[in-house]
C-alpha cells in the first residue's frame, strides 16, 4: 500500500499550486500518468480520464490552459490512485487543454516532486445559446437563420436541411396538429380520379407487397414517416375504400333483385 502523508497534504498540494519544483530531490518522480482523455459534458464540464503508471504516487496535479494561451495552469490535484476527475462547469465555447502530473512529497527537501506531463487532452465546450434564443412576453424562439435544435441530439450531418428539430427519444404531447402544404385528398371523389381494379390492385399487391402510394417497411426503417404525409396517404386509402365497398353494396344489391325477379 503506498503510504499517503496526510500531514503534509494540505501543504503539498498548495505549494504544487504556487510553483514548480526548483530543487534537485533526493528521490525519483513517479512515473509518469499517460492515455488522458478529455470529454465535454451538456453542461460544459469536461470529464478527464488518465492511465496511472505510477506505485508510489501520493497526489495526481491536473493542469489545464485555454488553447490560446501558452502556459499551463495548476487546475486541481487528486489522491494517489485516481484515474478521473470532472471540472466544473468551463467557459462557452472555449477550447481548453489539459496535462496530468503524477507527484509524491520529498521529506527531505519538504516539496513536492512532479512527473513529467502526460500527453495533452483537448476538448471544446459548448458555446451559449443565449444569443440565439428569443423572447416575446413568454413566448421563446430559435433566432439563427439556418439553425438547427435538437434535443439529446447534436449530428445533424446526416440529416436533410428541412429538418429544423431534431429529438432522440421519446415525447409527451397532448396533441399535435400538423399544418400541410399537401393537397387533402378530397380528390379520391372527383369524377376523373382514377382508381385501380380490384384485380388490378390484387396483382400490385402480391409483386410489391404494399399498397400504391404506401411507403415499403424497407423505405419506412431506413428514411422514416413523414406524419403529415402518410396521413393523408391514409386517407386516400380510406376514401377508396370506401368506394371500393360502394361499388360491391350496389352489385350485391343488383344480384339480390335478380335473384328475387326468377323466385
Amino acid at each position: 500500500m503506498k503510504p499517503i502523508l496526510l500531514t503534509f497534504m494540505s501543504f503539498a498540494v498548495s505549494q504544487a499550486m504556487a510553483y514548480a519544483n526548483t530543487s534537485a530531490s533526493t528521490i525519483a518522480a513517479p512515473a509518469i500518468p499517460s492515455s488522458l482523455t478529455a470529454q465535454v459534458n451538456p453542461d460544459n464540464s469536461i470529464t478527464l480520464n488518465w492511465s496511472d503508471n505510477s506505485v508510489d504516487e501520493q497526489f495526481f496535479f491536473i493542469e489545464y490552459k485555454r488553447s490560446t494561451d501558452t502556459v499551463f495552469s495548476n487546475l486541481y490535484s487528486v489522491a494517489e490512485n485516481t484515474t478521473n476527475y470532472q471540472t466544473s462547469p468551463l467557459e462557452a465555447g472555449t477550447s481548453y487543454e489539459f496535462v496530468v502530473r503524477s507527484g509524491l512529497w520529498d521529506t527531505t527537501l519538504q516539496e513536492v516532486v512532479k512527473s513529467a506531463p502526460s500527453n495533452v487532452a483537448m476538448a471544446a465546450t459548448y458555446p451559449s445559446p443565449t444569443s440565439a434564443w428569443q423572447t416575446s412576453g413568454y413566448d421563446i424562439h430559435y433566432s439563427l437563420s439556418g439553425g438547427r435544435v435538437g434535443v439529446g441530439f447534436s449530428d445533424f450531418s446526416g440529416l436533410s436541411n428541412d429538418f429544423l428539430l431534431a429529438v432522440d427519444g421519446k415525447m409527451l404531447v397532448e396533441d399535435v396538429a400538423v399544418q400541410l402544404s399537401e393537397t387533402w385528398p378530397d380528390y379520391v371523389f372527383d369524377e376523373n380520379y382514377e382508381r385501380p381494379g380490384l384485380y388490378e390492385l390484387e396483382a400490385y399487391l402480391r409483386k410489391n407487397r404494399h399498397l400504391p402510394h404506401i411507403p415499403s417497411a424497407d423505405e419506412v426503417a431506413t428514411q422514416g414517416v413523414e406524419l403529415g404525409v402518410i396521413n393523408v396517404k391514409l386517407l386516400e386509402k380510406i376514401e377508396e375504400l370506401t368506394l371500393y365497398m360502394i361499388e360491391l353494396k350496389k352489385e350485391i344489391d343488383e344480384l339480390k333483385e335478380q335473384l328475387d325477379k326468377k323466385k
